[in-house]
């Protein structure tokens, strides 16, 4: 009998081992595949929330062809969209407006202010008047040969007067980045070499960029990129100055087959900035990585900037216009017979708009000086 309960004892224990080996099995399967689990999301994104889609509109009165627009696509909205993905657990999806869908040209700055886009594309050689700090080299011919040189001087600037960042908060905008345009190139239907050969000639230019004419002996003639092509072929003008790659674009050196490429600018045109009420609803990874982004933003699209350049000078040899560069002897001579343009208008312009204009103008001239740029003109002591 004491036999029989033995053996008994000896079963039941078997079998309660067993169960409890097979609990503990599964047990760790369970863990096992918890880790597992853990680890894919960790490197989705660090955790195992559930992926927020950010919707932000975009736009300019600029199309995409342009080669600012081109480098803000590349260089800004795809990087923060690859960055935010991969380093949060956000993504970004813009909604993109270009070409003066939402915002017309020159609207730029009120569409971010009134929250029409989120994020803009402001065209500053069309907001002169509110903006004359960031526009200042427009009225600064001859003064930035190369896009290159001009942002690191821009970034200096930058640095000592925090203005050029922080003036746009007075239109409820918080600032990303600037670009640079490509080449203002002159396009003619007659050969450029010196001054002398555009005395009376009628030559065509937008916005404030038409006192690059005044006083040159050739009549300024208010002109857009669009109105290029058919007042030159018409005869309204005989030249326009233009950046080079979109004038090329819409086929002018068909009617204007001469290429003068005159020094006079790749210049700081389109500031990127986000809509004040936008920027403090992101979260502040998504934040972070839009300044990093901006702040890479200036030499990354330069040097696009630069090679656009390059290739629209590849063009017109492919296309057989004639091309040729203006000596630094006839850029002196045509600063020299322009309007004083940075005495009398542009530092009253900056003095008005509560800046030290003499001081932001000569240091603009030192730090491309410094870079191996001379004055064409002692603007500011005649």
């Amino acid at each position: 009998m004491k036999k029989i309960k033995i053996n008994s004892l000896l079963a039941s224990m078997l079998a309660l081992m067993l169960v409890l080996s097979a609990c503990g099995n599964g047990g760790n399967q369970g863990a096992q595949a918890q880790g597992g689990t853990a680890q894919g999301g960790a490197a989705q994104g660090g955790t195992a929330q559930e992926r927020q889609t950010i919707t932000l509109r975009v736009g300019s009165g600029n199309p995409e062809t342009a080669p600012w627009i081109q480098a803000f696509e590349r260089f800004f909205l795809e990087v923060v969209e690859e960055r935010v993905y991969n380093e949060t657990n956000y993504e970004i999806n813009w909604v993109r407006s270009f070409g003066g869908t939402v915002i017309p040209l020159g609207g730029e700055l009120e569409g971010v202010q009134a929250g029409l886009v989120d994020v803009g594309s402001i065209v500053m050689m069309l907001e002169f008047s509110r903006m004359p700090l960031q526009a200042m080299t427009f009225m600064m011919p001859f003064a930035i040969p190369t896009a290159d040189l001009g942002a690191i001087a821009y970034a200096q600037m930058k640095e000592e007067f925090p203005e050029f960042e922080t003036s746009f908060e007075r239109f409820n905008q918080y600032y990303m980045a600037i670009g640079f345009s490509d080449q203002y190139g002159v396009f003619s239907n007659f050969p450029i070499n010196s001054l002398d050969d555009v005395a009376g000639r009628r030559i065509g230019a937008a916005s404030v960029n038409i006192s690059w004419i005044e006083g040159s002996g050739a009549a300024g003639v208010l002109t857009t990129l669009p109105e290029a092509y058919p007042n030159i072929q018409l005869g309204v003008v005989d030249a326009v100055i233009l950046p080079s790659r979109s004038t090329i674009d819409l086929q002018v050196y068909e009617v204007a087959p001469y290429y003068l490429d005159a020094g006079l600018g790749m210049l700081p045109l389109n500031a990127i900035t986000v809509n004040m009420d936008s920027w403090y609803g992101l979260p502040a990874e998504v934040q972070q990585i839009m300044r990093e982004v901006g702040d890479a933003y200036l030499m990354n699209s330069v040097e696009f900037i630069m090679g656009v350049h390059e290739g629209s000078l590849q063009i017109l040899r492919d296309a057989g216009a004639t091309i040729s560069e203006l000596s630094l002897e006839e850029q002196i001579a045509w600063a020299a017979s322009l309007n004083n343009i940075v005495r009398d208008d542009l530092v009253p312009l900056l003095d008005a708009a509560g800046y030290p204009g003499e001081v932001l103008v000569t240091r603009w001239l030192e730090l491309m000086e410094a870079q191996g740029v001379p004055r064409v003109r002692d603007w500011l002591n005649e």
